[in-house]
């Protein structure tokens, strides 16, 4: 599996982060392609994701909310999983540091698609939250773990 990692600033305190990120049924707000997700229970949601290629399909997916983060992974579908760490910064700001991990050839996407995605998830993210004060995120970036240890790039 290919890792790709991220992070990005958001304007509002770590608390209100924590909380929409573990309310699942609002993703389709700001996670581009997810065009559901419902409960089933404990750890398992199901999604109703439009794939590349524009094809729908509904993925059983496990979120674990934790503290200071959530993970999620598929469960019946393309390997995929995405860790999401929060931290509080001065002034009421959250660093959101993200990992994703996916076959290089899922259905899902390319390692680089799925960092372009994501990173554009948290600008909606962050966005959503803080459009009432007029602010906007600040600072993202992503890359791809190469095999040695460091990290390459990748152009948002």
């Amino acid at each position: 599996m290919t890792e790709v990692r991220g992070r990005a600033e958001v304007p509002v305190p770590v608390g209100i982060v924590q909380s929409h990120w573990h309310r699942v049924d609002s993703y389709p707000e700001f996670m581009r392609g997810v065009r559901g997700v419902y409960r089933d229970g404990g750890e398992l949601t199901r999604w109703d994701v439009e794939l590349p290629n524009g094809e729908h399909r509904e993925l059983t997916v496990r979120v674990i909310p934790r503290e200071r983060g959530i993970s999620m992974s598929v469960v019946d579908g393309p390997r995929y999983e995405v860790v999401l760490l929060w931290r509080p910064l001065p002034n009421g700001r959250t660093r959101i540091t993200w990992r994703v991990w996916a076959e290089p050839d899922s259905e899902l996407g390319t390692p680089k698609d799925l960092a372009l995605r994501f990173q554009g998830d948290l600008e909606r993210f962050a966005d959503r939250m803080v459009s009432l004060r007029g602010l906007r995120i600040d600072h993202g970036e992503a890359w791809l773990k190469d095999p040695c240890g460091g990290r390459q790039p990748v152009a948002l």
